[in-house]
């Protein structure tokens, strides 16, 4: 299996902490992210410059903040107790540089037919919201989206096509969001496997 062919959408950390168990460490500008499908189409059109400005970035929870621009929310230094730290301006330097990186790192994601965007979440949202998200994709370029979910009329591990680019893969629990590391490892491991055989690299 090739799993770099892989990167997470979100909707939280649960497939930042799959990919870890397959010894992946690069970053991704969603794989530690909080996000939803309509934040997912919002960021997919951002401008890069547009993208983590200071002044668009609020306190979310006592560890992260959101950026208002479009509604993502992210594990930030300069943040603590739910408020900004003193030295706030002087670690946004280091983190926008980071985020540009990967901001730039994901476009090429993006435009590459061979790679597979993953998406779950535990809220299950409309197939329409799914199908809005994987034409927004289309529209930005030419990944893959698959769609993991629990509510998959298929066999827990296998993978489906439903249409253009757009896969849908169940699994057999996700994992609580307080507990994003404690995953479905072998049923995940099944997902991945299958769809890597399924998902065309062209």
């Amino acid at each position: 299996m090739n799993v770099t062919r892989f990167e997470s959408l979100g909707d939280n950390c649960e497939f930042g902490f799959v990919l870890r168990t397959y010894g992946v460490k690069r970053g991704g500008l969603f794989r530690w992210a909080l996000t939803t499908v309509p934040v997912l189409c919002n960021t997919l059109g951002a401008k890069v410059d547009k993208f983590y400005r200071l002044e668009n970035l609020e306190p979310s929870n006592p560890r992260m903040l959101r950026d208002k621009a479009t509604g993502l929310r992210f594990h930030s230094e300069m943040i603590k107790d739910s408020a900004f730290v003193e030295n706030y301006f002087q670690i946004y330097q280091d983190e926008i540089k980071k985020i540009h990186y990967l901001y730039s790192q994901f476009q090429m994601r993006l435009a590459d037919p061979a790679c597979i965007l993953v998406y779950k979440d535990n809220r299950n949202p409309d197939a329409d919201k799914i199908q809005k998200l994987a034409d927004t994709i289309k529209a930005d370029g030419k990944a893959k989206l698959l769609y993991v979910t629990r509510q998959a009329d298929i066999p827990p591990g296998e993978v489906r096509a439903k249409g253009g680019n757009l896969y849908y893969g169940k699994i057999d629990r996700l994992a609580e969001y307080s507990t994003a590391q404690d995953f479905s490892k072998r049923v995940w491991g099944q997902v991945l496997e299958n769809a890597d055989k399924m998902i065309p690299h062209h």
